[in-house]
Order: structure tokens, then sequence, then C-alpha cells
């Protein structure tokens, strides 16, 4: 049996999903999985410098069987310019933001239909940059899915599981004769309680046209051209709800001077008498423009697992499947397609379209689909 060591720091919230999908493995019978400290990894044959990285959305794990021991990253970053250093010494680096053109061929990605040079062109130096060091262990790259959303999230427990779950954790952190206490349990149960909540949103019916909060990181005018879009269409008597959250000072120093003055109106606080995500989930059209770096967007992970119809910058990373399988609508201008799409999916269109991405999410993106894949991946790694 394949024994997984997940080494764990402070900031790899994003991974939560993927700890959780191989708990499950472990839960049932599959794998055997432990916890352990990143401070603990020379035990597993890391360097000192990998032992002391500052991690940010990545993760190192070792998986053994036998005698056979691989060390594999996990990088769940915003976008591909962040590859790592540590990618030179493990043996499989799974990667959230990847990308075939960078990846496999060591060229940049085709920009956005809006996107400038002016954009793109400290992206295409470090690409180069990365490549000049990196690019010998590239082939260790592969692909993984989405940046799930957070998944610890305790207000999803109802009252008696918190209670539960409290009282559980209590009693592992008093079994101080056991050589692993699990004090990690409490996470998983809070994962259980999210999926719980992400699944529970299929129910919901079909109440609003557009639900949208954004702030103003990545590209910034990308944003704002959205966003005078959907008040346009609020403004015609769509149920369009939209805000742009108040902006940082870097975002506004990416902003021309005209959007600047529609920043109050588009700022203004948008007014629902839901939870934003049940909103968002009970909307004809889940609306998301790249994320900062093109990165994947935690909230659209959510929007996949309910089924909405969705409309999105162009992808420009890939998971280990064919994105294609989603039938979501992209954006390859200024928005321009929010109002058609709008008076397109009607009642009927909107349930089929739920239906058919629930079902490609429940095959690629489930928390058993992915521990499948990365198990798959795992043996084959011991294997060679």
């Amino acid at each position: 049996m394949i024994s997984v060591t997940w080494y764990r720091h402070g900031h790899e919230a994003r991974n939560d999903y993927l700890r959780w999908s191989l708990v499950r493995l472990a839960d049932a019978g599959r794998i055997a999985y432990r916890e352990r400290p990143q401070a603990a990894g020379a035990e597993a044959g890391m360097s000192a410098g990998l032992v002391a990285h500052e991690h940010r959305h990545t993760s190192v794990l070792s998986i053994e069987d036998g005698p056979r021991r691989r060390l594999v990253a996990i990088d769940n970053e915003d976008g591909f310019t962040h590859l790592q250093p540590f990618v030179d010494e493990v043996d499989a680096y799974f990667c959230c933001p990847f990308t075939s053109a960078f990846h496999r061929e060591k060229s940049f990605p085709d920009p956005l239909p809006w996107q400038t040079e002016a954009d793109v062109a400290d992206y295409r130096a470090q690409a180069a940059r990365l490549v000049e060091r990196h690019g010998d262990h590239f082939d260790k790259v592969r692909p993984l899915v989405p940046t799930p959303t957070q998944m610890v999230v305790y207000e999803s427990f109802t009252p008696t599981e918190r209670r539960g779950v409290l009282w559980a954790h209590r009693v592992r952190k008093a079994a101080v004769w056991r050589a692993d206490r699990e004090l990690w349990r409490h996470e998983m149960a809070a994962c259980e309680a999210r999926y719980r909540q992400m699944t529970g949103y299929r129910a919901l019916g079909l109440r609003h046209d557009v639900v949208s909060r954004e702030s103003l990181w990545g590209w910034p005018e990308n944003r704002v051209a959205l966003h005078e879009r959907l008040h346009a269409l609020a403004a015609a008597g769509r149920d369009v709800h939209a805000q742009l959250t108040a902006p940082e000072p870097e975002a506004l120093a990416g902003l021309s001077e005209a959007s600047r003055a529609r920043l109050p109106a588009l700022t203004a606080p948008m007014r629902l008498d839901e939870p934003f995500e049940a909103a968002l989930c009970s909307s004809r059209l889940a609306v998301f423009p790249t994320g900062f770096h093109w990165g994947w967007r935690g909230i659209t992970f959510v929007a996949l697992c309910a089924g909405v119809p969705v409309l999105m910058d162009r992808p420009t990373y890939e998971p280990y499947f064919p994105w294609s399988e989603f039938d979501v609508f992209t954006n390859e201008g200024r928005w321009e397609t929010v109002g058609d799409l709008l008076r397109e999916i009607d009642e009927v269109r909107w349930h089929a379209i739920k239906a058919h991405t629930q079902r490609v999410f429940d095959t690629r993106l489930a928390p058993d689909a992915v521990g499948a894949y990365l198990l798959g991946q795992f043996s084959d790694l011991l294997a060679a």
C-alpha cells in the first residue's frame, strides 16, 4: 500500500481540498496517510533549502511503497510564472496553473483578446527566466485541477456538528500516548461540511440573472468593463446585482482616469436577501473575469459544483482532463455577450446546463475523482 506523508506549514489552505481527497482515500483503506511538520522534511530526504522554504500556496509530500520513495510538490499558486525553484529537487510537480504552452513547449501562452503587450511584458520576461533556470525539469510538471474554494470553513457546521467535532478534537488531544493523534481531523470534518454546503446549492432554483462581486485585482480595466456592462443591464431592468469592492491603491494605479471616475457607482454596495454564494448559485449566469496572473478562481469552483451556467475569460490553465468537457461560455472581447446569453438561457436550458455541469464535476472534480487521479499518478511515479 502506498503511504503518503504531507509536510504541513501555515500557508497552504488552498490545498485543503487536495488533502481531503487523500484522507478520503486513506479512510477507504486505499492508502496510508499521515501529516508531519515541514521542519521534519529531512526524514523524507528533503534538502535543507527545501525544509526551510517559505511556501505560499505550495506543499510538499513524500510518497512511499516499501523501499521506494518519491518527493511530490503541489503548486496552487495564481500563475505559471510563480513556478518554484524546488521543481529541480522533487520527482513530480503537480500544478494547478499548468499550461502546455509553457510547461511543455517552453513558450508563452496566448494572451487574452483584450490584453496588450504592456499587460504581459513582465510575465514574458519572467517566463523566459524560468525556462532558462529550470526548463530542464519541466517534464516533472503535471496538470492538476482548477484552484478549489476554501474548504475549512467552520461556519458550514450545524451547531450539533460543531459540538461533536470539538469534543472529538479534545479527546484526540488528550490521547498523548498515541504516536499520531491526527490532530487535523477537525479540518477534514470541516471539509465534509463545506462540501455538503456546496452540493446543497444544486437544489436552488433560478432567482437572479447575474450576481457578481469582484475586487479590482488582476487587470482592473477588464473588471471595470464587465461591471459597467452589468450595471447597464441592471438599469435596463435585468435582475443583476453587481459590485466592485473598494480598490487597493495598487489596483487604482492600473486604472485610467475615466475608469476611476466610474468607481463610485460601480463600488456601491449591492443588496441581497441571501448569502452571496447562494445568490450566485441561483443565477442564470455566473460571470468570472480571469484571476490575478490568469489564476483560477475559487468561487468558480463553487459555481461548477452547483452547475450554474458560467461565462468566463478563456482559461489560460489546463486541468488534468479536457476542459472542454465543461460547457462553459468564454469572453472573447469586452463582455459583449452577457446580455445575449441572459436572453438565450431560459429556464429549460438553465436546468439542462446545470445537469451536464454537475455530471462533469462529479466525474472529474469531486474529491474521490481527484483522489483517484492522484493515486494513479503516485502509483506510476513509484513504479518508474
